[in-house]
């Protein structure tokens, strides 16, 4: 029997070795959602998926439904994400979207435009962001995933920080003057989550 083969661009959260080199791990991806799946011969040294399923990659993924999980069956890096892994604030930027996309989004259900939202602020940390900017960057993306996945109330406050363009910095100066009522308005969010 054929399995019917599904490609799409991921976030690799997390991993987790198993059994002889094989290893579990954790993606975010654009068209099926939050999935765990099976990547067999990952931990090995001849494997073409080991460098591609290594947390905090971005790949585009080639994978088949079994039976009861998800397996990966070709994977291809999007170099994208090499600067965030060579200073530790980018580092810690990408580590807490991370976990908040882990923590919030639940089971197999494709969200594009959030995923496209995350992307995009990634590839800003990428390029052309200052250090100095990260943290502002950091608050408006946990506003727009929060606000995505309806934790967030359309507050005017909230209407405003969402309102900056980010990939012009200069609209980051009144993001900046907010940053302490969009703190505020993130740990609400957080807190009636319950997570």
């Amino acid at each position: 029997m054929s399995h019917r083969i599904h490609n799409t661009e991921a976030f690799v959260l997390s991993g987790t070795s198993r059994a002889e080199g094989s290893s579990y791990v954790r993606f975010y991806t654009r068209e099926l959602g939050l999935i765990s799946a099976w990547v067999q011969g990952s931990r090995a040294l001849q494997s073409k998926l080991r460098y591609h399923v290594q947390p905090f990659s971005y790949t585009r993924l080639s994978l088949v439904r079994g039976r009861d999980m998800w397996r990966v069956v070709g994977a291809e890096e999007i170099a994208i994400l090499s600067q965030p892994l060579k200073s530790l604030e980018r580092f810690q930027f990408l580590s807490k979207i991370f976990t908040l996309i882990s923590r919030l989004v639940t089971g197999e259900e494709a969200d594009s435009d959030l995923f496209d939202e995350v992307r995009d602020a990634l590839i800003k940390t990428e390029h052309s962001i200052p250090e100095s900017d990260l943290k502002t960057l950091e608050v408006l993306t946990v506003l727009r995933v929060l606000f995505r996945l309806g934790y967030l109330e359309a507050t005017s406050d909230a209407k405003t920080l969402l309102s900056v363009d980010l990939a012009d910095i200069s609209q980051y100066e009144e993001a900046r003057l907010l940053r302490g009522k969009a703190v505020s308005l993130i740990n609400i969010a957080l807190r009636a989550s319950q997570l």
